[in-house]
């Protein structure tokens, strides 16, 4: 498929019936690149413990959200080397991505690099299992004309379920580090969220169960830029 609708933190790779755990540790720096105007590459540094060494493939796909959610899509936009490689312990090994797109980027160009370790199964032992960890890490190229992301807040409640959405007017990402949401009756309805809400773009946060029947709602957030608060009143959907 050419298209992957979620990031997956971590992909476990055994049956139920297998009881123990065997993982490998790969340290992958930076875990978010930002280039500004007009650069074209960057560089990841890749470093482990592992005296055997970690086998590693590094995946680049373009990154945007549809429905308020996040998806990723192939892309030949920006390629990234080597594809496949081992980290050796003490040595650390690095990936380039080089963007060889001909048109300039406009505004913001969003992607994300899916580092995977490949775990060895010839060396595992009798009744543990590979656990093959993922690292998703955020790739933004800003273009001469991009400008700073706005956002701006709505909530829908629609079929007994209640959701937030932020929308980006800008023309950069705004990274939402801690989101929290409040009622007319002062309920917490979200504590802890997160996430990025891309240039023109939604994402959205679905409420816990008992939200439904809420007003107007507070919402709070922390981002890079500082903080956004925001009283919004709740339409209904379709």
């Amino acid at each position: 498929m050419s298209r992957v609708k979620a990031l997956l933190a971590f992909t476990l790779l055994a049956s139920s019936a297998i009881s123990s755990v065997k993982a490998q540790s790969l340290r992958v720096s930076p875990v978010t690149i930002e280039l500004p105007a007009g650069a074209e590459s960057a560089v990841f540094t890749l470093g482990t413990d592992s005296k055997e060494g970690v086998a590693v493939q590094a995946r680049i796909f373009r990154w945007s959200q549809a429905g308020g959610e996040d998806k990723l899509d192939k892309t030949e936009d920006v390629v990234i080397s080597p594809p496949v490689l081992t980290v050796h312990g003490g040595t650390p090994s690095t990936l380039r991505l080089v963007r060889v797109a001909k048109t300039p980027v406009s505004g913001e160009e969003t992607y994300r690099v899916l580092i995977d370790e490949i775990p060895d199964r010839k060396k595992l032992q009798s009744g543990s299992v590979a656990l093959q960890v993922r690292q998703s890490v955020p790739v933004f190229f800003a273009g001469f004309d991009a400008r700073r992301g706005s956002i701006t807040w709505k909530a829908v409640e629609r079929h007994s379920k209640l959701v937030i959405e932020a929308t980006n007017g800008g023309q950069r990402h705004i990274r939402v580090n801690t989101l929290a949401v409040t009622d007319e009756k002062n309920r917490d309805l979200l504590k802890g969220g997160w996430g990025y809400v891309l240039n023109g773009q939604s994402k959205k946060w679905e409420l816990q169960a008992d939200a439904a029947g809420a007003k107007t709602l507070t919402i709070k957030a922390e981002t890079e830029t500082g903080p956004v608060n925001a009283s919004v009143s709740v339409g209904k959907g379709g």
